[in-house]
């Protein structure tokens, strides 16, 4: 087991070890996940930035285009209530 951990690069206190090293340990992760998090978000903050902005202009140029459109309506998107009247079977007159 602690050579699968060591192999990870997963650090594991000892069973006899105190609880001052574990604390240590655990908020060493925890800064270090943070600095990580950190890190991505100035790094992708351009990129993400551009394609938000792209999606925006998009949308604006859309609804430019639309504005003064109308579209002819040629139906209800449902069928009429005389399209569920049973079909009469004609082969058996």
């Amino acid at each position: 087991m602690q050579a699968q951990l060591d192999a990870f690069g997963i650090p594991a206190a000892a069973v006899d070890g105190n609880a001052a090293d574990e604390v240590t340990t655990f908020t060493a992760a925890f800064e270090r996940q943070t600095s990580v998090q950190q890190q991505l978000k100035e790094q992708l903050a351009p990129a993400l930035q551009t394609k938000v902005g792209r999606t925006l202009q998009v949308r604006s140029d859309a609804k430019k285009v639309f504005a003064n459109s109308f579209f002819l309506s040629l139906g209800p998107p449902y069928p009429s209530p005389q399209g569920l009247l049973p079909i009469e079977n004609t082969l058996y007159r």
